[in-house]
């Protein structure tokens, strides 16, 4: 989609100024602030979402992992456990905040890939460094 090859063309254009200027004094970035989610659930499709996000999203996230020390954070509020893997899968380290359909915090989720604990962010990928 032309948008989204555009603003990932900025954003890979931008990323290494942006490390050059602050190096690891950055510990986390936030990269998205989306909500992808409902009360109901996911705004689409896991399908759809793995089709029209995730590809853009893989593309920072990987430069952000080749290139820096950074963790990578996410922001969806809403009914997401169904795009958990898809998170995971695009190199997401931290999920934040999680609420439930009914706007509670979960103590857990089960995905695919095992079981999610989670207080106020859920690290989805490996311990701090």
């Amino acid at each position: 989609m032309k948008i989204f090859d555009l603003q990932i063309e900025v954003a890979l254009a931008n990323l290494p100024r942006i490390h050059q200027a602050v190096g690891d004094q950055v510990s986390v970035v936030l990269v998205s602030g989306a909500d992808y989610g409902t009360q109901n659930g996911p705004l689409c499709a896991p399908a759809a979402f793995a089709d029209l996000f995730q590809p853009y999203h893989m593309r920072i996230n990987d430069w952000i992992h080749e290139n820096t020390k950074w963790k990578i954070m996410i922001h969806s509020c809403g009914g997401i456990a169904p795009l958990l893997d898809h998170f995971h899968e695009m190199g997401v380290d931290i999920l934040n905040p999680v609420p439930t359909q009914q706007g509670r915090r979960r103590r857990g989720a089960r995905t695919q890939s095992g079981t999610l604990e989670s207080l106020e962010v859920w690290r989805l990928r490996s311990a701090w460094d």
